[in-house]
């Protein structure tokens, strides 16, 4: 998107997965780029109803100019037959700011990972989330959010809800680079099991090589 835009309206991307004459596999790469300035809204949604077997592989890239926004929306709920792997590689420049909310539903296993650098000074990071799982789902989901520069802030937020045998996964990592002087970093985690067989991991990680942080 070109320095200084405006997005009117949201983008919406819809990843539909139906059945199949026999199993099958999909990749799908994701750029985002917004330019000095400029602003935008993006709802990522996945949708399944297949009874075959499918296996999904999702790289998205995405670059933050100075003082640009981006407002993402990630909705997943494929069918259980489906494995859904998903990564987010994220560099956010000098007054930079996004919010990321995301809702798993879906999947019979699913991993998502969402790699965040605050590269600028003032760059920010909002990431909210929840998974909701039953039956015998599996959902593992990996923050990892790097402050590069002078007074960034990031908030990390994730609930899990566990029913049945399904099991949760919820790794967090802040790490506050050596120069990253003034970092605000933020991260809660908190977890629901509904029956004594399901079962929620969490592990947050901690790292500080800077001096006046929060």
């Amino acid at each position: 998107m070109a320095p200084g835009t405006q997005g009117a309206q949201p983008i919406h991307l819809l990843v539909v997965g139906t059945t199949a004459a026999t199993d099958i596999a999909w990749h799908l790469r994701q750029a985002i780029e917004l330019g000095a300035g400029a602003s935008v809204q993006v709802v990522e949604q996945y949708l399944g109803d297949s009874t075959t077997a499918q296996f999904g592989n999702v790289v998205e890239h995405v670059w933050l100019g100075a003082g640009s926004r981006l407002d993402h929306v990630r909705l997943q709920d494929c069918a259980v037959s489906t494995t859904l792997v998903s990564r987010a590689e994220v560099h956010v420049a000098e007054g930079a700011a996004l919010r990321s909310v995301a809702l798993e539903l879906g999947a019979g296993t699913a991993r998502r990972e969402l790699h965040v650098r605050l590269e600028g000074a003032g760059a920010q990071l909002d990431a909210w989330g929840a998974a909701a799982l039953s039956g015998r789902q599996h959902g593992d989901v990996h923050y990892e959010v790097r402050h590069v520069a002078r007074d960034t802030r990031c908030d990390l937020r994730w609930r899990g809800i566990a029913d049945q045998r399904a099991r949760a996964v919820f790794s967090g990592a802040i790490v506050v680079e050596r120069g990253a002087d003034g970092a605000d970093a933020r991260l809660s985690n908190r977890n629901l099991l509904l029956s004594p067989h399901a079962e929620i991991d969490s592990r947050p990680v901690l790292e500080i090589h800077a001096d006046e942080v929060k």
